[in-house]
């Protein structure tokens, strides 16, 4: 599907509930430059191979791929895309670094957040079981791409359009957008979704404060200039500002929400079966602790919380 002139979606599948990543191809002058890349599993191969059909393209047309951040379902196939196609591969420094250390195949980074999990109150049958998938899933990341490695302040020409790289802290460290002033056009990865909010979460290795960073971000995207906005998930959308001024609040509700769940002082696991429910899968428990636990670091360092950490546990209580 062409989003506007020489831009279009490639959706591809996901075996999650969330079940599907829009990426996106760019013609440019000798090729083309791809946004993100999906998972490495049949599905997401097929996926491709019939896109780049449609458009009359091998993978070899592909010269220069983007990928937004370290998120499996971004960067999961970049590696397997580069070696068909030969493209370069871009993300930011620190996010490239983040997936070096997750998607390692020791395992350890998921062995450190079943650890994390449980001193937040998850019991440890759960830990385990949300481990093992963590575990199951390096295998959709494989091989790991050669990255070029970008900052804030590069830019990339494709076709005749300059196309800034932003880097938008708070999904993840080093997460990207790409922006074109001059076709007034944003590709915001996970930062910025129509149907579904972001998920904002804290866990070992992610900032002190995803999501005063997160908010920040989005205060700087509310000062650009946007009619076209193409988001990792869901549809496209015009009204950028609108959407912005609704995740303010958003996330002003979720604050309270969480700050009158902690009671006379519980852990951070409890306050999320409070907020997000006790009907959840393991995926949406591990998104929902995250979340949590965002929330409640932002509001101990407005100082309306406090953060106990004993040998065991970690327990937040009302300053």
């Amino acid at each position: 599907m062409e989003m506007a002139d020489g831009i279009f979606l490639v959706r591809i599948p996901l075996p999650f509930q969330l079940d599907s990543v829009n990426c996106y191809l760019i013609r440019d002058a000798d090729g083309w430059f791809a946004v993100d890349a999906g998972l490495n599993y049949e599905a997401g191969r097929e996926a491709w191979a019939r896109a780049l059909g449609y458009l009359g393209l091998e993978f070899t047309n592909v010269k220069r791929i983007l990928v937004t951040h370290f998120h499996p379902d971004h960067y999961g196939a970049a590696g397997w895309l580069q070696e068909r196609s030969r493209a370069r591969v871009y993300m930011s420094k620190t996010d490239f670094a983040m997936a070096k250390t997750v998607w390692n195949e020791s395992g350890f980074k998921a062995a450190l957040n079943r650890e994390h999990m449980i001193s937040n109150g998850v019991p440890k049958t759960l830990a385990l079981k949300i481990e093992k998938i963590m575990r199951s899933r390096i295998n959709w990341v494989k091989p790991d791409p050669q990255v070029n490695l970008l900052e804030e302040g590069d830019s990339f020409r494709i076709g005749d359009d300059a196309w800034e790289v932003l880097i938008t802290p708070g999904h993840s460290r080093g997460h990207v957008c790409l922006y074109s002033a001059k076709r007034k056009i944003i590709i915001s990865g996970d930062q910025l979704l129509l149907d579904i909010t972001s998920n904002i979460s804290f866990f070992p290795g992610s900032s002190e404060n995803p999501l005063l960073d997160y908010l920040c971000s989005l205060s700087r995207l509310k000062r650009l200039d946007i009619d076209l906005l193409l988001p990792a998930h869901g549809h496209s959308f015009k009204d950028a500002g609108k959407r912005i001024c609704g995740l303010f609040r958003h996330h002003k509700q979720r604050l309270e929400s969480v700050y009158n769940a902690v009671g006379s002082g519980k852990t951070a696991f409890d306050i999320s079966q409070e907020v997000f429910g006790r009907n959840l899968d393991l995926n949406d428990l591990r998104f929902a602790l995250g979340e949590t636990i965002a929330h409640l670091k932002y509001l101990v360092v407005e100082g309306r919380l406090r953060e106990d950490q004993g040998k065991d546990l970690t327990v937040y209580s009302y300053n």
